[in-house]
């Protein structure tokens, strides 16, 4: 045989035996992988669970006397009667929610508050069919939580495992459970796409995944390769209605704590710093000397809080909290929700470009409706003049100062007369050229009142403004 020849066919037999055994070898990968996502399913669907709610509402059902006396007495003419008749409608809703905790025969079932927040009625169904009423033993709206209570329940029922949200990256293989559109105990897989998203909760940190999640799968579980639940789905991004790959998930470790508070006292109790806090950008940061764009500016203080008597000033740049870096508004109140009243922060600032460390101890948040009337400090935000704002107030190019962009309703600087586009030249007689000039007389703590020169509508006012510590806005 030619030995060109015989090379061949040896080489085709090597080749042969090469892609049986990567075949076989990639059957054996998927098998495992298989064999894994089998045994997460098992371990992870039954500590999920289906909520269905009911909200009730009533209205008026108009009365008929019937032909012809309504046509001879319109309604106008007739008196209303002393014992208007009601009818009831009943609307359902769907979700998801994660078991966490068993006490002899009750549980503690995690979902989202928007599943439970107008329900009057609320039922748990368990994977293997078994269905409970549920009461809600507390909520966090900041962070769109829940806690339910099943009294009487299953002894037996399995609790889920939480892991460590704080340890997932992005790639990370993961696992969405719940009851998406009634489809109970579905479980679908994906990835980790990114960390610490922005969202719509007050309080707001998101795990983002492509792993489908649907309406119904609200309040269900977020597990890893482990079966340990690391987040608890809340919301998707989708111009559909349905899943586009962009579902959102609370990290488990921002959700142990209220589990804690929950089940404890039935209402979290959160520290609180007493500020509101924005976003910097090159001009704000240019502005008032800061190296860096990242980090939470500082633009109201209420009075009487734990920032107003530790010296915490509008204007001040929050760079570090503890030992977090602080890159932006929403990660400091994050940061800050993980703290309980009394704990004490340490807060590394900038102030007019210099480095200020101060120690805060927080106290206890106010209830929202509290924070509504609780006096604060300036009550206005600036902006620095741009050529693009000049242009857009038609402002002589040699004016100088810094424009008001909000007015917040109800504070001393409204009840003065200022406005949003209001151009401030100067405080006290001290030109404001920029926003460093702008806090600089604004914190002076020799000052109670203060003189605003502004340009409005071509015209130069002055208008006078007192500080409110106490009292309502």
């Amino acid at each position: 045989m030619n030995k060109r020849i015989l090379q061949v066919i040896i080489t085709l037999i090597l080749l042969s035996v090469l892609l049986s055994c990567t075949s076989l070898q990639s059957y054996q990968i998927s098998r495992a992988l298989q064999d894994q996502n089998r045994i997460i399913a098992e371990k992870t669907l039954p500590v999920v669970v289906e909520i269905s709610t009911v909200e009730v509402k009533k209205q008026g059902v108009p009365q008929s006397r019937g032909w012809p006396w309504d046509f001879l007495f319109p309604e106008e003419e007739q008196e209303p009667p002393e014992n208007p008749k009601e009818r009831e409608f009943r609307t359902q809703g769907l979700g998801s929610g994660v078991i966490v905790k068993r006490e002899q025969d009750s549980f503690y079932v995690i979902t989202n508050y928007h599943v439970i927040e107008k329900a009057d009625e609320i039922f748990v169904r368990l994977q293997a069919g078994q269905e409970f009423p549920a009461l809600v033993r507390g909520f966090d709206k900041r962070k769109d939580l829940a806690l339910l209570i099943v009294e009487k329940g299953d002894p037996a029922v399995p609790v889920a495992v939480l892991g460590d949200s704080d340890t997932l990256k992005a790639g990370d293989i993961v696992f969405a459970l719940g009851s998406p559109f009634g489809y109970t105990s579905s479980i679908t897989m994906g990835i980790i796409s990114a960390l610490h998203r922005a969202g719509p909760t007050e309080v707001s940190d998101f795990i983002q995944t492509d792993a489908s999640i649907n309406q119904g799968n609200s309040g269900g579980a977020l597990v890893n390769l482990k079966g340990e639940v690391v987040g608890i789905n809340t919301w998707i991004t989708t111009p559909t209605g349905g899943s586009i790959g962009l579902g959102f998930s609370i990290p488990i470790n921002g959700v142990k704590r209220v589990l804690e508070d929950l089940i404890l006292y039935g209402e979290v109790r959160y520290g609180w710093l007493g500020v509101s806090v924005s976003n910097l950008d090159d001009r704000i940061a240019r502005d008032l000397k800061s190296s860096t764009v990242q980090g939470a500016l500082v633009s109201q203080v209420f009075f009487d809080s734990p920032a107003y008597g530790s010296n915490l000033l509008p204007g001040d740049i929050i760079i570090s909290l503890d030992k977090d870096p602080v890159t932006s508004s929403d990660q400091l109140i994050v940061l800050i929700g993980q703290k309980s009243p009394g704990d004490t922060v340490k807060l590394s600032l900038l102030r007019g470009g210099e480095l200020i460390t101060l120690s805060i101890i927080l106290e206890s948040r106010k209830r929202d409706e509290d924070l509504l009337s609780a006096p604060y400090w300036p009550g206005i935000s600036a902006y620095p003049l741009t050529e693009v704002i000049r242009e857009e107030l038609e402002l002589n190019g040699e004016l100088q100062g810094v424009v008001l962009y909000d007015v917040l309703p109800g504070t001393a600087s409204y009840k003065a007369g200022l406005r949003p586009d209001d151009i401030v030249i100067s405080i006290n007689d001290n030109p404001v050229n920029n926003l460093l000039d702008f806090y600089r007389t604004l914190n002076d703590k020799n000052n109670i009142g203060f003189t605003f020169e502004i340009f409005r509508n071509g015209r130069i006012l002055s208008l006078k403004i007192t500080k409110e510590e106490k009292g309502s806005l």
